[in-house]
């Protein structure tokens, strides 16, 4: 399994965690509702390319995105945050790296924040947190 991760300085990293793992718990829930511009989705029109959200859990200092052909997990201490993608294959973590780095890049405009990803190697991808952990909320009850 692809295994990519990226750690970004900033004081802000559980804000920024909530924040990511909020909205994606919402996308979550408007996956019934039909795509479209303006006025859907509360005036943003949602990428019908982008991978679709099946669950997000998350505290203020861990959270857990799942995609159909990956996983995105969220670690925030004092002064890093540290995104994780485990992806089913090349083409999935290249597609969910992508689509993670634009959400950074944009809600991070005002500190600059921008991944930059590295791969992880084969004996280094331990789960970082474990599923199911406690305190995790349910994408129903985010936002």
């Amino acid at each position: 399994m692809p295994t990519a991760e990226a750690r970004l300085a900033t004081d802000r990293a559980s804000r920024y965690l909530v924040q990511l793992c909020s909205h994606l718990g919402r996308m979550d829930r408007m996956d019934h509702h039909p795509h479209g511009g303006h006025g859907a989705h509360g005036g943003h029109a949602q990428d019908p390319t982008a991978p679709a959200v099946q669950h997000v859990d998350h505290t203020d200092t861990h959270g857990i995105v799942r995609f159909a052909d990956g996983r995105w997990t969220l670690h925030a201490t004092a002064d890093t945050l540290t995104l994780r993608v485990d992806a089913d294959d090349e083409a999935a973590l290249s597609r969910l790296r992508d689509g993670i780095s634009e959400r950074i890049t944009r809600i991070g405009r005002r500190d600059g924040l921008k991944a930059h990803w590295h791969p992880v190697a084969a004996d280094d991808r331990s789960p970082a947190e474990p599923d199911g952990a406690g305190g995790t909320t349910d994408a129903s009850q985010c936002g």
